[in-house]
C-alpha cells in the first residue's frame, strides 16, 4: 500500500488499528510494526502489508454475503492511530495521531 500526506512530513514509528470493519465485518488487524518515512505530496510505500483477521465466528455469514452480494470493491473503514515524528511549519514533535479510515479497495475475489 501506499500514502500520501498533503499537510506535512515525518517518520511513523507504528500504527494501531481500532473497528476495523470490510463490507461491514469486523476485522482485526495486527498493530504495524515496521517504521517508514514520507514527505509532504509525495506517496510513501508501506515496507510490509498490514495482516488481518477475520474471526471464525464471522467467516460463515461473511463467505455467504460474498457469494450472494459480491462486490468488485470492499468498504474498509475505521480508525488508524499512527504514532510517530512528525514535521510542521519547521518543528519536529512527537505525537499520535488518529486518522479516520473510510476507503474502497479492489476485492481480490473478483
Amino acid at each position: 500500500a501506499s500514502i500520501t500526506s498533503t499537510k506535512q512530513s515525518g517518520s511513523v514509528d507504528f500504527v494501531t488499528f481500532r473497528d476495523i470493519l470490510v463490507n461491514g465485518f469486523k476485522v482485526d488487524v495486527e498493530d504495524y510494526e515496521h517504521a517508514f518515512s514520507f514527505k509532504k505530496g509525495e506517496p510513501a510505500i508501506l515496507p510490509k502489508p498490514a495482516r488481518i483477521t477475520l474471526k471464525t465466528s464471522s467467516l460463515p455469514r461473511a463467505a455467504y454475503n460474498e457469494l450472494v452480494n459480491g462486490k468488485s470493491e470492499l468498504s474498509v473503514t475505521g480508525t488508524a492511530f499512527v504514532f510517530g515524528k512528525f514535521k510542521k511549519m519547521g518543528f519536529s514533535f512527537k505525537r499520535v495521531v488518529p486518522v479516520r479510515i473510510d476507503i474502497k479497495v479492489k476485492n481480490p475475489l473478483r
